[in-house]
């Protein structure tokens, strides 16, 4: 199975009013999982249909009323999704399944990485290598960024935006990330299959 990802998580304000979400700061945490899964026979034409739907898993939010059990079940049911990929596509993938092994949860599989083909695609060339500049380049549409920002600039972190908001927000980029890394595979000549181990 292919599965594009995308994570939310909290940020630490540095010193420089920078944001840092690292997974290895302390007061970091990770919100929620983006995802979107489907069969590799059923990627080619997942977008042209109707059921592009990625769910959104929320984990650490301050809407969230979950008893540990049903924390402990969401975080199983993510595991096994990452336990049935055989691909996993997102943009600086590094990040979120850096964040993702720091939280406990395991993936062995392949990784598509949708900001490191930009890179070699540009063959040297200096670019914007963000999910937003690599979709706006290949005519991918993305989510509006300032509705987010204008959270931060209420002094909210992550784990504070309106959850159905930012729940909308992440599965755009799910499905944008996918998008992307689909038309990247077609200016390589290829399948996602060349991407992915079969069992």
């Amino acid at each position: 199975m292919i599965v594009t990802l995308d994570i939310e998580t909290t940020f630490v304000i540095k010193e420089n009013g920078s944001f840092d979400p690292s997974p290895y700061l302390t007061g970091n945490y990770l919100v929620g999982v983006g995802m979107l899964t489907s069969p590799h026979r059923a990627m080619d034409s997942l977008l042209e249909s109707s059921s592009v739907d990625p769910e959104f898993v929320a984990v650490y939010h301050d809407e969230l009323t979950d008893t540990t059990t049903a924390k402990l079940d969401k975080f199983k049911y993510i595991q096994r999704v990452l336990h049935s990929a055989d691909l996993l596509i997102g943009h600086n993938i590094k990040f979120d399944l850096s964040y993702l092994l720091n939280c406990g949860f395991e993936y062995n599989g392949n990784i598509y990485d949708t900001m490191v083909c930009e890179y070699i695609l540009a063959r040297g060339m200096k670019r914007g290598l963000s999910l937003e500049d690599s979709c706006k380049r290949r005519d991918i549409k993305t989510p509006e960024k300032f509705i987010m920002k204008k959270y931060e600039d209420e002094g909210k972190n992550v784990n504070q935006f309106p959850l159905d908001e930012l729940a909308t927000y992440c599965k755009g980029d799910v499905i944008a990330s996918y998008a992307l890394a689909k038309k990247q595979v077609e200016i390589l000549g290829g399948t996602f299959s060349d991407f992915a181990t079969h069992s």
